[in-house]
């Protein structure tokens, strides 16, 4: 939790340690190319609604509707990183700070 505007700071000045037990698994969103389809397809139905070309007004509005709907439901864009890799990541950096620290 940030207590001032220096966050770094104040953690030095009041002597933080940082965690070494106690890891749960962190929730990570999938990449998904959702966001650049649907703006690709809102980019063409912005140039058809200026153009006036109603037929591919159409088809773009659909499609984008479309794109969106199938992303609402698409339930596998989310993974977890397991406690034991987060263990074994913050293992190995305390190695690596132990070992910058006496060089």
């Amino acid at each position: 939790m940030v207590h001032e505007i220096d966050a770094w700071h104040d953690m030095k000045k009041h002597g933080y340690k940082r965690p070494l037990t106690g890891f749960q698994p962190i929730h990570m969103p999938a990449n998904t190319g959702a966001g650049v389809v649907i703006a690709g397809l809102s980019t063409i139905l912005g140039f058809a609604l200026i153009w006036h070309m109603w037929p591919l007004v159409i088809a773009s509005f659909a499609a984008t509707v479309l794109a969106s709907i199938i992303h609402t439901f698409n339930y596998k864009r989310d993974y977890y990183i397991p406690a034991a890799d987060v263990v074994a990541t913050e293992e190995l950096r305390t190695q690596q700070l132990a070992r910058a620290s006496h060089a």
